[in-house]
């Protein structure tokens, strides 16, 4: 047992069956702990940063629209940013204390400072945030797919028919054979050719937006009124948020990302982590703010849905963006499958990470998480409820609970995270943790209000208008 400077006790990773370290206790890379076992596969920077970025610029991008709607565009776009910057704060603090704790997954940092309740906190954070996801990229992937072929061959018939379950089990071969890979690094040109397609989506709503001048903002049968006005802020804000963490949140891939990292340190992780929220907050950020623009107070959960089926241009982008979810849904997958086998197998003898299973149990538990998530989105489950609530909940707690949690509880400081305890240090406790327990008390107070605004306003909307 190692004393934290609270003078707690936290757990030694290495002793516990839960815990199976990968990193070298000798090895070091540029002054900095490496972890040379986590992967056989590492890559370049540039190449991470491929797949850094397309688990950012995902499914929820078609949503973010609407959140400006919801919440008002000055304060969706303030969101955004706050998301941005708290997403990036956190997967540092995840990667410095994985690298101290010498640990190379989420929830073995989790179950090294919190025990068993920290464990079973994080895993089951991170496979409802993960499996909401990965059902989420299987919605919008059918319906745009649907629309797509409604538009050209209609006789099939209309995209929300049985055309629609068709489409859906049409893509489940590819995404399999993706799913079966072992390593995320084998996804990495995948990822790069995903994320250029939502750069081109981001150019397409931006010529919209301009080739239209306001006309789908009109009402139909008021063609010449002006677009509604923009709503700067709104109640809905909380809510909204869920969605807009469901975006930007990505604490879940960070330690996998940073073990296919070429020569792995802290130092080029943050790098990494900056430039690549940064090209998402930029593609996401313009994609919202010129998608809600273009319809204002008639957008969806879903603003592909929102275009007329009558150009070819449209038939293009929903056929683009559903490969591109396509392309996305194995890269969470990943997540879902490593949490399941810890879940499943961790403790017992012989446990395995997924990379090293045996062939069965590799295509079992694959088989199992595929099925379940393709059964969901047959089931045809509303988009804009699972991104608001898997983001608003589970992916707060993984983003913005648990990392500045851990590093408060194994902060080397000295400092009381009671701040009026440090006597004569005040200040300087109140700037060395300061910001852990300002995204700590955020994060708390959103899994609260977002999940609960979310439910309230899906099951009864018009008993509370101005809450929702």
């Amino acid at each position: 047992m190692a004393p934290d400077a609270l003078g707690t006790d936290i757990t030694d990773a290495s002793a516990d069956p839960y815990v199976q370290l990968a990193f070298s206790s000798t090895a070091r890379r540029g002054g900095e702990p490496a972890a040379l076992g986590a992967h056989a596969h590492q890559s370049r920077m540039l190449r991470v940063g491929a797949n850094f970025v397309n688990t950012v610029v995902g499914a929820g991008i078609v949503g973010l629209p609407h959140t400006l709607k919801r919440s008002g565009v000055a304060l969706g776009l303030g969101m955004m940013v706050l998301a941005c910057a708290g997403s990036h704060y956190s997967i540092r603090l995840l990667v410095r204390l994985s690298l101290e704790l010498r640990v190379t997954t989420y929830e073995q940092a989790c179950y090294a400072v919190f025990g068993r309740p920290g464990y079973v906190l994080v895993c089951a954070s991170l496979l409802v945030f993960d499996f909401g996801a990965c059902v989420s990229y299987l919605l919008i992937m059918t319906d745009a797919a649907a629309r797509a072929v409604e538009q050209v061959w209609p006789a099939l018939g209309p995209h929300d028919g049985a055309m629609r379950e068709a489409v859906l089990f049409a893509h489940a071969p590819l995404l399999l054979a993706l799913c079966l890979q072992r390593d995320l690094s084998a996804l990495e040109r995948w990822s790069a050719f995903s994320v250029a397609l939502c750069i081109l989506l981001a150019a397409f709503v931006g010529w919209q937006y301009f080739a239209l001048d306001g006309a789908l903002a009109r009402a139909p049968d008021a063609p010449a009124a002006p677009p509604p006005a923009m709503r700067f802020a709104s109640v809905g804000a909380a809510s909204a948020f869920g969605t807009i963490a469901f975006s930007f949140v990505n604490t879940d891939t960070a330690l996998l990302l940073f073990a296919t990292l070429r020569k792995p340190s802290e130092a080029r992780w943050s790098l990494l982590s900056a430039a690549s929220l940064g090209t998402s907050l930029a593609i996401c950020g313009s994609f919202a703010l010129l998608g809600y623009l273009t319809f204002r107070e008639r957008c969806t959960d879903n603003l592909l849905n929102d275009y007329p089926s009558d150009t070819a241009a449209v038939f293009g982008m929903r056929a683009l963006y559903a490969l591109s979810m396509a392309l996305t849904y194995p890269t969470t997958f990943f997540v879902v499958r490593h949490v399941c086998n810890e879940l499943a197998f961790a403790g017992n003898d012989g446990h395995a990470s997924v990379q090293s299973n045996g062939a069965v149990r590799h295509v079992v538990l694959t088989l199992c998480i595929f099925g379940a998530s393709f059964g969901l989105a047959a089931a045809r489950v509303q988009l804009g409820i699972v991104m608001a609530l898997t983001g608003g909940c589970a992916g707060v707690i993984v983003a913005f609970v648990l990392p500045p949690a851990l590093w408060l509880r194994c902060n080397r400081s000295g400092f009381s995270p009671w701040l009026f305890k440090n006597r004569g240090a005040v200040c300087a406790s109140a700037v060395e943790l300061g910001p852990a327990l300002v995204m700590l008390g955020f994060g708390v107070a959103m899994a609260l209000l977002a999940p609960a605004q979310t439910v309230a306003c899906a099951v009864a909307p018009e008993r509370l208008p101005t809450f929702c």
